[in-house]
């Protein structure tokens, strides 16, 4: 199984989250680079330097909503007002153990937004993605 993108970001202030998406990633696609945040604000930081200048084909987002510093939904809006190049190249995806109605509603009217994964990532939900 070939997917595409090979470039991952996880920004989930639980490590165990990210360690569950790191692993469960790294199965699915042995050769993917994974880079994983628990404070947001240097997730988004990531996104606005390395990843800006990066040349990765595209990449994908693994973004959770409930965090106390910054939750998901103030993430995306820091990011639609971030001036950087490359954000057409990030597909972004809300990782969330909410099963919330009101959030998946939020997520699916916001168009940074490519989906709504419900937690915990797993081998399936990354074919899914292929």
């Amino acid at each position: 199984m070939v997917i595409d993108p090979l470039h991952f970001i996880v920004v989930d202030d639980d490590p165990v989250n990210n360690m569950i998406c790191k692993k469960v990633i790294a199965h699915a696609i042995p050769q993917a680079d994974i880079k994983t945040f628990t404070e947001p604000e240097n997730g988004l930081a990531y996104l606005k330097t390395t990843f800006a200048e990066s040349s990765a084909n595209k990449s994908v987002l693994f973004l959770d909503i409930n965090m106390p510093s910054m939750t998901g939904w103030e993430f995306l809006e820091q990011f639609e007002l971030a001036r950087m190049q490359n954000k057409e190249r990030l597909s972004i995806y809300i990782l969330s153990s909410s099963v919330n109605t009101a959030d998946k509603e939020k997520a699916k009217a916001n168009h940074n937004i490519t989906g709504y994964l419900v937690k915990p990532l797993s081998v399936d939900i990354m074919r899914s993605l292929a």
